[in-house]
């Protein structure tokens, strides 16, 4: 018998013009299940958008707090050293 497996994860690249939307966001992976694993992902101004200032470290961390609120398990950043 054959056995599928699958992985499940949830990226986002973290523009800090819409912060608002981190809590919907952060809901509808909860309850599509709780462990899954959201990727927040920094921006950084690059290529032909580069007007944008990069993501605050502050905001990712908010973010994760919210994801947190929400019973996420795993919640890892992207495009950051901390």
């Amino acid at each position: 018998m054959e056995v599928k497996r699958y992985h499940r994860f949830s990226k986002k690249n973290r523009d800090p013009r819409f912060q608002d939307k981190d809590i919907g966001y952060a809901r509808f992976i909860a309850q599509t299940g709780k462990d899954i694993p959201w990727h927040i992902s920094r921006f950084h101004p690059n290529y032909k958008f580069t007007e944008a200032e990069p993501t605050p470290i502050e905001t990712l961390k908010m973010a994760e707090e919210i994801g947190k609120k929400h019973g996420l398990k795993y919640i890892h950043f992207g495009n950051v050293l901390l």
